[in-house]
């Protein structure tokens, strides 16, 4: 299970169009909600995730909040030496 944490307008989305039709939709807090998804981790997962920018976080599996983490990290370095 995969568990992505989404603001509200992004939820709104996800529910008009599924991430994936096992997807579970639970409130987290005012303004947030949580997205599980029984899926078999891919790269095409992991796009659609990076998509979302600043407006989704993975809260589960921990290997793939590394994996995206990474992902970002990177880019932000990119965009930190085309300042310098």
């Amino acid at each position: 299970m995969d568990l992505i944490r989404l603001d509200e307008v992004q939820t709104q989305y996800i529910l008009s169009n599924p991430l994936h039709p096992s997807q579970e939709i639970t409130d987290f807090e005012p303004g947030s909600y949580q997205v599980k998804l029984f899926v078999i981790p891919s790269d095409e997962l992991k796009m659609q995730i990076l998509s979302y920018g600043a407006k989704v976080e993975v809260v589960k599996p921990d290997w793939l909040r590394i994996e995206i983490m990474t992902v970002l990290g990177k880019a932000l370095e990119g965009y930190r030496r085309s300042l310098e």
